[in-house]
């Protein structure tokens, strides 16, 4: 599944990614610290809230696979709410059409 990236930064904050209309089967992170499995579900939370489920090695290849429908990585200022984000992360593959998410993570469609 690792290949072409497909994502795209959004225009509203350069650490939030938008814009994929393709529809994949998962998402790939990759280069990121694992640190509570919860925090990251909720990060991933579809905007319905309901948890994403979260599927793949943890800490051995740093990689998390997952269906979302809505994705973000926080900026700067929220680097120290969420540590389990290093800054890089690359969407490779996403199941659903993405939206800019502004502003602590309100999707607007």
């Amino acid at each position: 599944m690792k290949g072409e990236s497909v994502w795209r930064p959004s225009s509203v904050n350069q650490f939030m990614w938008s814009g994929l209309t393709e529809n994949y089967d998962y998402v790939w992170f990759e280069d990121f610290r694992v640190v509570n499995k919860y925090e990251m579900s909720r990060m991933l939370s579809l905007v319905d809230g309901k948890l994403v489920s979260i599927q793949g090695k943890y800490k051995e290849e740093q990689l998390i696979i997952s269906k979302a429908r809505f994705i973000f990585t926080p900026n700067e200022r929220d680097d120290e709410n969420y540590p389990e984000f290093s800054r890089r992360v690359q969407v490779l593959c996403i199941d659903h059409q993405m939206f800019c998410c502004p502003g602590g993570g309100v999707c607007v469609m």
